[in-house]
């Protein structure tokens, strides 16, 4: 936290020097405890949620304090001792002090981090990758672009509008929350406690594409692609589906162009609601969605490359999994645990 209106003499009692570890002590019960090292330029200070470790003796090297400090045996060792409000979890300082850590020798302490922050290097690598990737279709002059509507079986539907249950049934009820990252994500529903015809609309099938419905402006409109020959599942009225003409237009082709950058702007652009509200789309708006449309065969071979790109990304999402599990296996060594493949 950076300091605006502090005396002189706060401001010397609370500034912050590279090397100083900051110790959230007050925070919900998942973020209490977690722990980072202060390496900036500048003038700064610390807030009162948090706790300062400074002084370090010359045995100990403030980098490896702060990885082990965030190891998952230091973390679940220190929440042992944080008292529970409302919402609210706090660690004082007093257990924090106790706690005993495992010293090694300084030169091994220096060769942990160093091993530690390769791992690291590979993980923010491999993040800037997932962060920066946007499918891409480059658009030829040439392509008609036409209305969503003119590319579907039919109008674009609403789901079930019924309310979903905990208990367990026959029926599954996507969640808005299935389409978020843009991959269908059948772990997140809910169950149904009525019987659903299975010629019902309401149905989900194999391309079928849903979109958000409403939801906050960077959410409104995010589509994913049902591709799953489960029966089971129904999507809600918190979306819209779309289903493909196959004759005219891929699903996975008209996927990519719905989760492009122009379609996303077109559709938060659209979308409606009072100010303070979640936007919301229609039917109307979805079939108005401008589409590029170039012939089939140029479509398979841009979602060909589009796959063979993803597959890559995915690859990095794997890399990232690894590298946190070795960073995780190389602290645990520390603490005397035995390695968990």
């Amino acid at each position: 936290m950076k300091c605006s209106v502090i005396s002189p003499t706060e401001f010397e009692k609370y500034r912050l020097t590279r090397g100083d570890i900051l110790f959230n002590r007050t925070n919900s019960f998942e973020h209490v405890g977690r722990t980072g090292i202060f390496d900036l330029e500048g003038e700064y200070c610390f807030a009162s949620y948090l706790i300062r470790l400074s002084g370090f003796s010359s045995g100990a090297y403030p980098f490896y304090i702060n990885a082990l400090m965030n190891s998952s045996a230091f973390q679940t060792g220190i929440k042992q001792f944080a008292s529970r409000a409302i919402g609210q979890s706090n660690i004082n300082a007093t257990s924090l002090r106790n706690y005993l850590l495992p010293l090694p020798p300084l030169e091994v302490q220096r060769e942990i981090v160093a091993e530690i922050e390769g791992y690291q290097k590979v993980i923010d690598g491999a993040r800037a990758v997932l962060d920066h990737y946007r499918p891409h279709i480059p658009i030829h002059p040439d392509w008609p672009m036409v209305s969503l509507g003119e590319v579907i079986e039919s109008k674009p539907k609403n789901g079930y509008s019924g309310s979903p249950v905990d208990q367990q049934t026959n029926v599954k009820v996507l969640s808005l929350s299935a389409t978020t990252t843009g991959k269908m994500d059948l772990s997140k529903f809910k169950y149904l406690d009525e019987a659903i015809p299975p010629d019902s609309p309401c149905r989900c099938r194999r391309g079928d594409i849903y979109l958000q419905r409403g939801n906050t402006k960077e959410l409104v409109g995010t589509a994913a692609i049902f591709d799953s020959d489960d029966e089971d599942f129904i999507y809600s009225d918190l979306m819209i589906r779309v289903r493909a003409d196959e004759t005219k237009i891929q699903s996975h082709y008209l996927l990519t162009v719905l989760q492009s950058g122009p379609v996303r702007e077109y559709v938060t652009k659209n979308a409606v609601g009072a100010a303070g509200n979640m936007p919301k789309i229609n039917q109307r708006i979805v079939e108005s969605i401008p589409i590029p449309l170039p012939p089939l065969a140029t479509q398979q071979a841009i979602v060909a490359e589009i796959e063979a790109e993803q597959a890559l990304v995915n690859a990095n999402r794997e890399l990232i999994t690894r590298f946190e599990q070795k960073i995780q296996a190389t602290l645990a060594r520390i603490w005397g645990e035995p390695e968990t493949r």
